[in-house]
């Protein structure tokens, strides 16, 4: 028997059901070949560690020790994948792979499917315009809010208000507290509002983190909040606020004391 010169046990990377200098003996046919644990991962590509554990092992080191040890014949890889040239012709690439293999093996483009996704935000992760659209068309609802809350509760309060001029209280003194109190308003439900729409936002988008058949999805997905996006939604809703703020100052600066006061008794 000619052992050959490869190191023994074979070096491999293992998933996440394996420790890092574990010694594991793989069956290649009716041998066993060492193998030692070099690191581990929790994922790699079309595997899937919940189903059954893995092992990464360099492919000819593997089939040499096979092959010397018992005469074992080696099974063939059941996937292959290829990378092209940043100038080559990718649909004549595939079609030549298609035509070299048959019509029995399925060929994958990784860059057709990611465009797919980032164009059809139901096939994948395309859901900036969705978010973009969304975000600007509840800007605009809480800018209408703000202002009709704006004259109603002055509207309500007019009599308050003609009382506190009445009382000494300069407009300047009014417009400040006015000020004061919808700008306490607006932080207190910024902050409020973000927060809970972050943590809620996570709770919801984690039960979409299933494949078609109910399984967690390998790898899980990955949640991400894009800065811009937030600073442009909280700009937007800042402005709201201040819109509503000025609209108040202009229905203040426009009140009549004796009016009130007369409409009032």
């Amino acid at each position: 028997m000619v052992i050959p010169s490869d190191p023994l046990p074979l070096p491999a990377i293992g998933g996440p059901n394996f420790s890092e200098g574990q010694i594991v003996r793989v069956r290649a046919g009716r041998i066993l070949v060492p193998v030692e644990v070099r690191g581990t991962t929790d994922y790699f590509p079309t595997l899937n560690a919940a189903d059954r554990p893995f092992l990464i092992i360099s492919l000819e080191p593997y089939k040499r020790y096979a092959r010397t040890s018992a005469l074992e014949r080696v099974g063939d890889p059941e996937e292959f994948w290829a990378s092209l040239q940043d100038n080559a012709d990718r649909e004549q690439a595939m079609a030549s792979l298609q035509e070299a293999v048959g019509g029995f093996v399925i060929i994958r483009d990784r860059d057709r499917v990611v465009d797919t996704a980032q164009r059809n935000p139901l096939a994948g992760g395309g859901w900036n315009g969705l978010t973009i659209l969304s975000m600007t068309a509840i800007t605009v609802a809480v800018l209408l809010t703000m202002v009709i809350h704006s004259l109603v509760s002055i509207h309500t309060g007019r009599m308050d208000l003609a009382v506190a001029r009445t009382l000494g209280f300069s407009r300047l003194q009014l417009l400040l507290s006015m000020a004061l109190e919808r700008g306490l308003t607006a932080i207190i439900g910024l902050v409020v509002g973000s927060v809970v729409g972050i943590w809620l936002s996570r709770w919801v988008l984690g039960f979409l983190d299933i494949d078609p058949r109910g399984r967690p999805v390998i790898p899980p997905m990955v949640l991400e909040v894009q800065e811009w996006l937030v600073a442009g939604v909280l700009g937007g809703l800042v402005i709201a606020s201040l819109l509503g703020l000025a609209v108040a100052m202009v229905f203040i600066k426009r009140l009549k004391v004796p009016d009130v006061l007369r409409a009032g008794e």
